[in-house]
């Protein structure tokens, strides 16, 4: 007999080989004890919303520790940027539970876009680095799991 916890485990590996960064998936994701994928992906969102709480909560150290003034400003906007994504991910909690995926697919995306746009901010003047390249990738990169697996959720159920 296959025990559940080996259950669990063989099923997030097998979705997470068919995403585009199925290590982080992976790395994120082991502990779930998800034997679908409805439960994986609403694992998966409630863990890009705490992600996406700490980092917002990390912004304003960043800030103190910041010495170009761009860098504070656009430190400012990453703020504004992830308090939508977590706007976002609370919105996509409820709607998971009513099978809303155009609405899911929709503010996903977003969350890939204000990474993005964080990103953007913080390297649009020549000479300024970003203190956030590493955090706004990994939320992309995540952002990109969860969608694929809305896009299967979807494939599923219409």
């Amino acid at each position: 007999m296959i025990s559940i916890s080996h259950q669990a485990s063989e099923f997030i590996t097998q979705s997470c080989e068919k995403t585009s960064f199925k290590d982080l998936c992976i790395s994120i994701l082991e502990s779930s004890k998800a034997v679908d994928l409805l439960n994986l992906t609403k694992e998966a969102l409630e863990i890009a919303l705490s992600n996406a709480n700490g980092v917002a909560k990390s912004i304003p150290e960043l800030q103190n520790k910041a010495t170009n003034p761009h860098t504070k400003v656009a430190l400012k906007l990453c703020e504004e940027f992830y308090e939508n994504s977590i706007s976002y991910l609370n919105d996509s909690m409820k709607a998971i539970e009513d099978k809303a995926y155009y609405d899911l697919i929709a503010w996903v995306t977003g969350d890939i876009s204000n990474a993005a746009h964080c990103e953007d901010a913080l390297t649009e003047y020549p000479g300024t680095s970003s203190p956030m390249t590493a955090i706004n990738t990994k939320f992309q990169q995540f952002n990109a799991i969860i969608l694929h697996f809305l896009y299967l959720l979807q494939k599923q159920n219409y």
